[in-house]
């Protein structure tokens, strides 16, 4: 296989693998280290770190309809995967963002699967807990959002 004919998908595909594989190492660690609901202050009456098992859907907002939350995520997950090669055409921006978006919402649902709830350790004064693949969604939540409304579009 030469450069040329390599399938590009295959980068982002990797790269939400990584992000994925992260993220539930990161959850791992924090989930030995500390039993449910124990904080470490790490900046004092701002940020700390406080394990949560969360049994909500977005930064802890309550929903009952785990099979709702599972079936939205997977279909969501599958459209992108479906049009990843359209994807790749795309700006960088655009492309990056989709990335860390399906990156932290499968891993989150990886958490509900297999645990029956996301495990979140980060946590704010004035914000719910979350992790890293919330990190990951807002992040590329804020990727697409900018490079739709302010890049040009190429071709």
């Amino acid at each position: 296989m030469t450069k040329d004919n390599f399938p590009k998908w295959l980068i982002d595909l990797g790269l939400v693998s990584v992000l994925v594989f992260l993220d539930q190492i990161i959850k791992f660690a924090f989930s030995t280290w500390f039993s449910e609901g124990d904080t470490k202050e790490i900046i004092k009456g701002f940020f700390s770190f406080e394990l949560v098992f969360n049994q909500g859907a977005v930064f802890g907002i309550t929903i009952d309809k785990m099979l709702l939350i599972t079936g939205t995520v997977l279909i969501l997950a599958a459209l992108v995967f479906i049009y990843f090669k359209k994807l790749v055409n795309r700006e960088y921006l655009q492309k990056l963002g989709i990335v860390l978006i399906v990156a932290g919402a499968l891993s989150n649902l990886w958490d509900r699967i297999f645990w029956g709830h996301v495990v979140d350790w980060l946590k704010l004064s004035f914000w719910p807990a979350f992790n890293f693949a919330d990190l990951l969604i807002v992040a590329g939540i804020f990727l697409l959002g900018w490079a739709l409304l302010f890049q040009r579009r190429s071709g």
